[in-house]
């Protein structure tokens, strides 16, 4: 190849590559105003971000629900709570802070154990109304405190694949560790024996803790305001802990 070829061929791959610089540049400016309009309509950051916050929590919160078998009124219990949270985040009355302290007593709680047992009604017992009363029943002393996260083990030991990353999960000190939750699975392909031992298990469980032996609507929103309230108590305390800034002179 002559040198005049080559430096025609140089050049024009040098046109090329302006051209898709500028396109790529044009592209983050038009990110960029499109970031700062939507931040200006929503009257700044803060408010911005919370708003974002809120979205995701609903449509999260909403995308777990789909997949549980709960009724309408037990969804609402949950629904209610959150939309209340999210409110309250959108308007400024809650720091975006404080959301990580939520996730955090979430976590800390018996929620996790909940949903798993709800899960596994969901995927295992869907034309057995006698395995699914007594995933009602051990789901009910869970929310209701008469089921400790302790006395719920052996049956989560049958039917996880992790079983040690729910005790993970509940030690957790920083919410930013989502791979933990992510290890939250049930086991696949379980045999008929291993889903009627697992029954048997919830049964022996919910018994011992003097549960009812007929179904009662699961009502979460006590747990979630304990969670949510707890939460505040935590980010007020450390907020007034906080050293005061001293103005550069």
């Amino acid at each position: 190849m002559s040198n005049g070829k080559k430096s025609g061929c140089m050049k024009q791959i040098g046109i090329g590559c302006l051209i898709l610089l500028i396109i790529v540049i044009a592209g983050g400016v038009a990110v960029g105003l499109w970031f700062r309009y939507e931040v200006n309509k929503a009257g700044g950051f803060e408010v911005w971000k919370n708003k974002k916050i809120s979205e995701f929590i609903d449509y999260s919160v909403h995308q777990v629900l789909a997949e549980l078998p709960l009724n309408k009124q037990e969804k609402e219990s949950i629904t209610r709570v959150v939309n209340q949270f999210s409110q309250r985040l959108t308007r400024g009355e809650i720091p975006s802070e404080q959301v990580a302290k939520v996730i955090l007593g979430f976590y800390g709680s018996s929620l996790p154990e909940a949903f798993i047992a709800l899960n596994f009604q969901g995927k295992y017992l869907k034309r057995d109304t006698g395995g699914a009363l007594q995933v009602n029943r051990f789901v009910n002393g869970l929310l209701g405190g008469k089921i400790s996260i302790k006395d719920a083990e052996p049956f989560f030991q049958l039917v996880m694949v992790n079983p040690e990353a729910l005790d993970q999960l509940h030690n957790l000190k920083s919410s930013e560790h989502q791979d933990i939750s992510q290890k939250l699975k049930l086991r696949e392909g379980l045999s008929e024996a291993d889903i009627s031992k697992a029954v048997d298990v919830l049964r022996n469980t919910a018994n011992h803790a003097g549960m009812a032996t007929v179904r009662v609507d699961l009502n979460f929103y006590p747990l979630l305001e304990g969670i949510l309230a707890r939460a505040a108590v935590a980010s007020a305390a450390e907020s007034s802990e906080a050293p005061e800034t001293v103005p550069a002179r």
